[in-house]
């Protein structure tokens, strides 16, 4: 997604949190979340959804079909609405993932995913949560995956944060340093 877009989708969920932030739950964004990992399974569906929007008698049975697949908050088709009207439904998916980003900022919590090229131990993990725990001054709830493509070592990263040591990330710096000194 492009820098404007996102600034674009960040600026619709900073409105929906301010207006409905206290309402939703974390039932609702985890619902979110599932619909989130759909969309970027499917990141054409939206465009699909944008056409069919112009067709007025489809779009809002389409996007009640959604709404119950995904057990979304009602909250959210006051949003929708919105971004119909101002034709910018395409940013949907990523409105929905800076408001389930912002709501875990209020409530002091940070999603991070822990990849690392072997499985971690328990051990590792608690370390690796604790130091990005004093890195973001936030409550860390991670998700481990193994990434065999860092070669050695671990990348943490959330919306916000992104800390890596790795053979991946040093072999990236020396292919951009051979690129600037040609």
């Amino acid at each position: 997604m492009k820098h404007s877009q996102s600034l674009v989708a960040k600026q619709y969920a900073k409105a929906f949190v301010m207006e409905y932030g206290d309402s939703l739950t974390l039932v609702d964004v985890e619902h979110m979340k599932s619909a989130i990992s759909f969309f970027k399974r499917h990141h054409n569906f939206m465009s699909l959804i944008s056409v069919v929007a112009k067709m007025h008698d489809k779009k809002h049975a389409m996007i009640d079909e959604i709404f119950s697949h995904f057990s979304l908050p009602q909250s959210l088709k006051k949003l929708v609405r919105v971004m119909i009207r101002h034709k910018r439904l395409l940013y949907f998916a990523q409105a929905l993932q800076d408001i389930c980003c912002l709501y875990g900022m209020r409530c002091g919590n940070l999603d991070v995913t822990i990849q690392s090229a072997v499985p971690l131990t328990q051990s590792e993990i608690v370390r690796f949560e604790m130091f990005f725990q004093e890195l973001s001054g936030k409550r860390v709830i991670s998700r481990v995956l193994v990434e065999e493509s860092l070669i050695a070592g671990v990348r943490m990263q959330s919306d916000l944060f992104l800390w890596e040591h790795s053979i991946a990330a040093r072999l990236r710096k020396l292919h951009q340093n051979m690129l600037i000194e040609g």
